[in-house]
């Protein structure tokens, strides 16, 4: 995993967004995989909510 936006790449992200799922985005972190990371597996329990912004 790669945490490579800056605050300032982030809060440009969450300010396009609608107000409602901005304050939630506000909230999370946003994160960078390599292409072909496994991110999420099906049927496992999960401990969190992601949303994709922009995949590749």
């Amino acid at each position: 995993m790669n945490v490579s936006r800056t605050v300032m790449e982030q809060d440009r992200l969450i300010a396009r967004l609608e107000p409602a799922v901005g304050r939630l985005a506000a909230k999370g972190i946003v994160r960078s995989y390599r292409k072909n990371t496994i991110v999420l597996n099906e049927g496992e329990p999960g401990d969190s909510c992601s949303c994709c912004c922009k995949a590749r």
